[in-house]
C-alpha cells in the first residue's frame, strides 16, 4: 500500500511537461514520421510491382 502511495507522489512520467522547446521537437519528429509512412510504402509497391522508377511517385487515374 505505501508503494502505491510513493507512486502518486512522484506522479507518473507520462503526466509530466517537457517545455515548449522539447514539445516542439517531438512534434516535428511525429510529422517526419507520419510523411516517411505516406512516401516509402508506395515506393516500396511500386518497386515490387515492377514499375519503372520514373513512375514510381506518379499517381494512377483509373480510366
Amino acid at each position: 500500500m505505501s508503494n502505491t502511495l510513493e507512486i502518486h507522489k512522484q506522479g507518473r512520467p507520462e503526466d509530466e511537461n517537457p517545455g515548449l522547446l522539447a514539445n516542439l521537437a517531438f512534434g516535428f519528429q511525429h510529422v517526419l514520421t507520419m510523411y516517411g509512412g505516406i512516401i516509402a510504402v508506395p515506393l516500396i509497391i511500386g518497386e515490387a510491382a515492377g514499375l519503372p522508377p520514373s513512375e514510381l511517385g506518379l499517381p494512377r487515374s483509373s480510366q
